[in-house]
């Protein structure tokens, strides 16, 4: 059964020292929730421990460890289960490690190395292989415009991870800036934002030609259905239709 798991990670501090504090495990947790196609389910850890390092006032750095056997889910089989399956004997910690800490108002986002299960995963990774799925979609559209429908697959991606900070880091926010950059073009040399769609054309620009770029669509369709070597009776907007 393959789990996805989403740690969230709430820390209040006492001062232990000048550059270091400790995560006060009275009133911090670790919750993460599990997905399966017969049931979705949450588990929490009361039982954590940690350090902050503060310099001139700031975050600097953090790593936080906790035990497997010690998240509950309020279901006894279940968590006998995961222990199980996770090995908690043989891997008996959760252990997370920063490095990059962004500090905003009251809100803390942090970017690190998590070991779970043996396997050590930097959690800006997500953010890297949702770039790489854009850049790849926005790379085939460039090619050929009617593989928009590619772009479902960043979407999934998105509904999926369930977490949308990602969505706003610097390198996708770069990514942004391309597919401006691509609608721009296309506007200067068609007028339309994604030609030859002709409803994405502008009609407020001299340009801009709808019913040119409706055609070519239309032409489009056609070659890559054969129509040029078709003898029937049947006109160009007929023979699209219908699986012809």
């Amino acid at each position: 059964m393959k789990k996805t798991l989403l740690f969230t990670l709430l820390i209040s501090v006492n001062l232990c020292s000048q550059e270091f504090w400790e995560i006060d495990s009275n009133s911090s947790f670790i919750k993460y929730s599990g997905n399966h196609f017969l049931h979705n389910w949450d588990a929490q850890n009361d039982e954590i421990s940690g350090l902050l390092n503060i310099e001139n006032g700031t975050i600097d750095n953090v790593g936080v460890i906790a035990k497997v056997k010690d998240f509950n889910s309020g279901n006894s089989s279940l968590d006998s289960n995961a222990m199980r399956v996770v090995e908690a004997l043989k891997y008996p910690n959760v252990i997370f490690r920063s490095s990059l800490i962004e500090q905003n108002d009251d809100r803390v986002y942090l970017e690190g190395v998590l070991e779970f299960h043996g396997i050590k995963q930097n959690l800006k990774d997500k953010e890297k292989f949702f770039f790489i799925i854009l850049f790849i979609c926005l790379f085939i559209t460039s090619i050929k415009i009617f593989l928009l429908s590619c772009f479902l697959f960043p979407l999934i991606f998105i509904i999926k991870s369930k977490s949308y900070n990602f969505l706003f880091s610097k390198i996708i926010c770069f990514f942004y800036l391309l597919t401006l950059c691509y609608f721009i073009k296309n506007i200067l040399i068609s007028g339309c934002l994604v030609y030859p769609f002709g409803f994405t054309c502008l009609p407020d620009l001299p340009w801009s030609s709808k019913e040119i770029a409706s055609n070519l669509l239309l032409l489009t369709e056609a070659s890559t259905k054969s129509y040029d070597r078709y003898l029937g009776s049947l006109n160009i907007s007929e023979y699209i239709n219908n699986f012809n």
